[in-house]
């Protein structure tokens, strides 16, 4: 291909946003697009900006799911109408339609902003299908107009009156964007996700006390209002013991000490939401930590200290520095020496007056520690039992597998972990040759509450531990935890065979904690069954009819004919011979299967039914305490 001097193309005026629109935007692809939100962050931005400046204290927002148009309105100085010399045309039409012009480069304009770079609202017009501005900021207090198309100016900025169905909104002065995103660069779709939307006025209203803002999305209102700020924020769903405050010229910090595991930090720079973090919150971190590591004898790090709290620093910058135009990440290194300067002072004072809720936070730390410590020492045990297969010494001498010559493909093949020896007796001559049977005694240990070390031994695979938890590892064959791996598990169907009394139920319960603690995927990936055990056995000369209620069995016996029988509570499989365990278990076309489901709750659920707090069991069994 010819490359000649021809070849040289010079993008000029939005060309190039058009062209690029993921250098300013973000991606425009995906339904929703990131780049797609921006748009409406750039123009609300605007309107915070003038909140910053103390110059604006509502602002609408309206968005229409059917036409995709969307409008924000402020009660701001408004855009500047009048000739530029600089820009040689109206200022309105300069602020959007020329990158990089706008009043955020005249501090005296505005001390901090949002937005920076005087991208915004040329951004929204250049790639809008078309866009209107009207704005009232003359010292005539007259409303001017101007519309775009595909960033083109349709005509001049001319005089106007503020159309009836914006008044209701309007005090004075202040400026109106509507736009429609085009379809040509927002390929994908362009519905707005309100969603998104909506969470980051949540946040925004405590970012900007006392300003109201207010979301309207088909009709539907909803409000954003706020007076106190980030101590809201930080407290909000929290049982609160104590929460530092702070706040400056130059930013607001706000803490909650909770006594939940994990720590929640959100960081903003001029309204704007920093989901990287950056410079401000790595100073906000290290002023929470200097003292607290000074108290402990551990070597306890940052995040031991930082567990169980929630915090939120807002940084108003003159200068704001990003990675990038969408504004994620904060890149001033001074911000990090500025944070650190101002809060380490307050928050030793907050520490030293607040010595029981000190005291809690470095005990918490140093429990932490431990916990990590524990953690990286069962991670080399368990890493050490996830080499166990069907070959290792820990496999049981009560496990049968299936015919593997026969049946090539693991998804084919079943295991049932089958409670007792008489049970297992009648199960291994009733299987069929798809069919593995691994017989266990009586209770597993409960991996809820056991450590690694009681269940797979001390130090390595080859020591002591419960010979019966090992041997299903080995039988699986598909590791356990991090090492989980599905391609090397060794049957499709795993299926829990346990009596349907008390302790049958318990020895299945017993087994799902396992599979839960250490093997959640084999669950996940919807590997786990248990076999739904018959209740009640009905005897007669004619033969047998199981069933869950003595009704069920009854009926079963009547519609046989037969008259003379008497009706048990069944035991447990003991008490079935191969035939009626391959009809209740086995047999594919008779049995009858309930397959254990995962759900978002299973852990919350395990740590309440087979944890160290008794007090739900009692309360699930009915039981006073």
């Amino acid at each position: 291909m010819e490359y000649t001097a021809e070849s040289i193309n010079v993008l000029e005026g939005l060309e190039a946003l058009r062209f690029r629109p993921d250098m300013y935007i973000g991606s425009p692809s995906g339904n929703p697009s990131d780049g797609l939100y921006r748009l409406c962050r750039e123009i609300l931005d605007n309107s915070i900006d003038e909140y910053l400046a103390n110059s604006n204290d509502n602002i609408y927002i309206f968005y229409d799911s059917k036409t995709h148009i969307t409008t924000v309105i402020d009660n701001g100085r408004g855009i500047p109408v009048g000739y530029n010399e600089k820009a040689k045309m109206d200022s309105l039409t300069a602020v959007v339609t020329k990158i990089h012009a706008g009043g955020k480069f005249n501090h005296n304009t505005y001390k901090t902003s949002s937005g920076k770079n005087g991208v915004g609202a040329s951004a929204v017009n250049a790639l809008s299908d078309h866009m209107q501005v009207w704005s009232n900021n003359s010292a005539d207090r007259k409303w001017y107009t101007q519309s775009f198309i595909k960033g083109v100016q349709t005509g001049e900025v001319e005089k106007t009156k503020l159309p009836e169905e914006y008044k209701p909104y309007i005090k004075k002065t202040g400026t109106i964007i509507t736009w429609l995103p085009d379809k040509t660069i927002f390929t994908d779709s362009i519905n707005l996700n309100v969603s998104r939307l909506k969470r980051e006025l949540h946040d925004i209203q405590y970012l900007c006390p006392k300003l109201r803002i207010k979301l309207f999305v088909d009709g539907n209102e909803i409000e954003y209002y706020t007076e106190k700020g980030l101590s809201e924020l930080v407290s909000q769903g929290q049982q609160n013991e104590t929460i530092f405050t702070y706040s400056d010229s130059d930013m607001d910090v706000a803490i909650n000490f909770t006594k939940d595991e994990g720590y929640d930090f959100k960081s903003y720079v001029n309204v704007c939401y920093t989901n990287l973090g950056g410079t401000h919150l790595d100073g906000f971190k290290k002023s929470i930590c200097g003292y607290i590591k000074t108290l402990s004898k551990e070597k306890i790090s940052n995040e031991d200290i930082l567990e169980g709290m929630i915090g939120a620093i807002h940084c108003r910058v003159a200068e704001p520095q990003y990675q990038g135009q969408t504004k994620n990440e904060l890149t001033n290194s001074e911000i990090e020496k500025l944070v650190i300067e101002r809060l380490t002072p307050a928050l030793t004072k907050f520490f030293k007056k607040n010595k029981a809720l000190t005291e809690k936070i470095v005990k918490y730390a140093e429990e932490m520690l431990a916990k990590k410590q524990k953690m990286k020492a069962d991670k080399a045990l368990l890493k050490g039992i996830s080499q166990l297969n069907s070959g290792a010494k820990f496999i049981s001498d009560k496990f049968l597998d299936a015919d593997r010559r026969k049946f090539k493909n693991p998804n084919d093949l079943e295991m049932f972990i089958v409670e007792g020896d008489s049970a297992g007796g009648h199960f291994n001559r009733a299987r069929e040759a798809y069919q593995a049977s691994l017989k266990i005694r009586g209770k597993i240990i409960n991996a809820a509450k056991a450590t690694a070390e009681s269940l797979f031994g001390s130090k390595t695979a080859d020591e002591e531990g419960n010979k019966e938890i090992k041997s299903i590892v080995s039988a699986l064959g598909c590791g356990i935890q991090d090492d989980y791996d599905e391609t090397k598990l060794r049957f499709g169907k795993v299926i829990i065979l346990s009596d349907a009394d008390v302790d049958g139920q318990h020895i299945a319960n017993l087994l799902l904690s396992f599979f839960i603690t250490y093997m959640p995927k084999l669950i996940q990936n919807g590997h786990v069954y248990v076999v739904d055990a018959p209740l009640f056995i009905g005897n007669s000369a004619k033969g047998k009819k199981f069933g869950m209620t003595r009704t069920d069995v009854d009926n079963q016996m009547k519609a046989d004919g037969i008259k003379d029988y008497d009706i048990l509570r069944l035991k447990g499989w003991g008490e079935c011979t191969a035939e009626q365990l391959s009809e209740l278990c086995l047999d594919k076309k008779t049995r009858k299967l309930k397959q254990i489901v995962w759900t978002e709750d299973a852990d919350d659920m395990l740590n309440k039914t087979m944890g160290d707090d008794v007090t739900y069991r009692k309360r699930l069994l009915g039981v006073e305490e």
